[in-house]
């Protein structure tokens, strides 16, 4: 096991919308080369209407997407699923270290600009509806 580098992103309460999230990270801090990566999220306690599975999408600066024919750019961006618990007003969404495959990245991120999209499992991708921005999100990036 290779050293093991932990980037946490806090979504606070901001203008934007708790499913997609803008942050700046200088991943210059990192040592460059190849890295498999895990995560773990969860946020606060609140009522969520929504009962189907997350997906969280994050642009880690490695890939180039390509428009489709029809002029579509597909979501390859995927960085795993999340999970809802709970009853009431008190559910929430989560996931585990463990709960998604790892993926892995031949360099470390190249871009300061990272935006985290969480949105329901549909077709037609749909914010999740998270309140008040408030989750926490720890990327673990385990160097080979």
């Amino acid at each position: 096991m290779g050293r093991i580098y932990n980037v946490v992103f806090q979504g606070t309460n901001a203008p934007e919308t708790a499913s997609s999230k803008v942050f700046y990270y200088d991943w210059g801090k990192l040592p460059d080369g190849p890295y498999k990566v895990r995560f773990s999220f969860s946020v606060r306690d609140q009522t969520l209407t929504n009962t189907t599975v997350a997906n969280i999408f994050m642009d880690l600066g490695q890939f180039l997407p390509q428009a489709t024919a029809n002029g579509a750019t597909p979501r390859i961006d995927y960085l795993g699923s999340l999970y809802y618990s709970g009853t009431g007003t008190s559910k929430h969404i989560y996931a585990g270290i463990d709960d998604n495959p790892p993926i892995y990245l031949n360099t470390r991120p190249s871009n300061n600009v990272v935006q985290i999209d969480i949105f329901n499992n549909t077709v037609a991708e749909q914010t999740y509806g998270i309140i008040n921005n408030q989750y926490t999100l720890c990327l673990s990036f385990e160097a080979l």
